[in-house]
């Protein structure tokens, strides 16, 4: 039995979905780490942070499978490492939805999850062999729950 999972598509019409990536745990989101600052530097590696207020990351969610935050597109860097750069199209910077709210990127097939496991503020995110973790569940924004 392989890892099944599914893509999403939006309707373009009526405007892609944006909003904080929640994690598996309340109140912990997917932030980019410079979230007060107006710009992201391309390289920086998203973290987990707070949902709502100054720190908090709105990100939007192409068709083409791309998680974006300021123009940035979250991708897989090498080895296990997770950044921000600018968007290229590359199967490193494409997601799909997978079981039990997996996000899993499309060049590695693994999932996004946090350094050790960790759902706490300031917990750097990686790819991970998919697992039941409550660190690799991701609500995407406009997946039916906001």
């Amino acid at each position: 039995m392989g890892l099944s999972t599914s893509s999403f598509s939006f309707d373009n019409a009526v405007g892609l979905p944006a909003g904080p990536v929640r994690s598996g745990s309340p109140d912990i989101c997917l932030v980019r780490p410079d979230a007060g600052r107006a710009v992201t530097t391309p390289g920086t590696t998203p973290v987990t942070g707070p949902c709502g207020g100054q720190g908090s990351t709105s990100w939007t969610l192409s068709n083409a499978g791309a998680v974006q935050a300021q123009g940035l597109c979250l991708g897989w860097s090498g080895g296990t490492g997770v950044t921000l750069a600018g968007c290229t199209g590359a199967a490193g910077q494409r997601w799909s939805a997978g079981a039990g709210q997996r996000l899993v990127n499309a060049e590695t097939g693994n999932c996004l999850d946090t350094v050790d496991g960790t759902l706490a503020v300031g917990v750097p995110v990686r790819l991970r062999s998919c697992g039941s973790w409550a660190s690799q569940r991701w609500v995407l924004p406009y997946n039916g729950r906001r």
